[in-house]
């Protein structure tokens, strides 16, 4: 079972490649995930493995 959180930033993440099948760029840089992604998802970040 999916959290509302996983399963918000999975439909977002389906979208943004639906709609822009390249990189995002931001500036100077290229993000391959949106930054409204990676904040759904950063409460269920493990780190130290």
């Amino acid at each position: 079972m999916l959290t509302a959180d996983v399963q918000a930033a999975m439909l977002l993440l389906i979208a943004q490649w639906y709609e822009n099948r390249s990189a995002a760029s931001v500036g100077q840089s290229v993000s391959s995930l949106p930054f409204s992604v990676a904040a759904l998802l950063q409460p269920y970040r493990i780190y130290g493995l």
